[in-house]
């Protein structure tokens, strides 16, 4: 059985947590697909573009463990900051993203365990 992806376009700093969360836009179908794959394994992508066509890495595998539906600018800013952080540096131009969603998909993963290398090393 092919295995699940969620794909990401930036290497978030979240993304070398044991757990994480990741915000994506709502509609209805988005939600009813992620919630028919709670508890299920994804490979989690770093894409080099967002066409799908263009080169993909890979990052590790993680668990689906939560599907919340929330409006951002309700969660706590430090929530919404580690969300959209790089290299320890909130990117506001994302930010400004999610406090404009009126309702957003809060999609919480936990990952396999991979080795102490960051993940700006592993596909540099």
């Amino acid at each position: 059985m092919p295995c699940n992806k969620i794909k990401f376009s930036h290497l978030w700093d979240k993304l070398n947590d044991a757990e994480f969360t990741t915000i994506r836009s709502w509609n209805q179908g988005k939600e009813e697909y992620y919630r028919t794959l709670n508890e299920q394994e994804f490979q989690v992508w770093k894409i080099r573009s967002t066409y799908p066509f263009m080169t993909e890495h890979v990052i590790c595998h993680a668990w689906l463990k939560g599907v919340q539906v929330v409006v951002p600018r309700e969660l706590p800013e430090d929530s919404l900051e580690k969300d959209v952080t790089i290299q320890g540096k909130v990117n506001r131009d994302w930010m400004e993203k999610l406090m404009k969603m009126d309702k957003a998909l809060l999609l919480i993963f936990s990952r396999k365990q991979i080795s102490q290398t960051s993940l700006g090393e592993r596909i540099a």
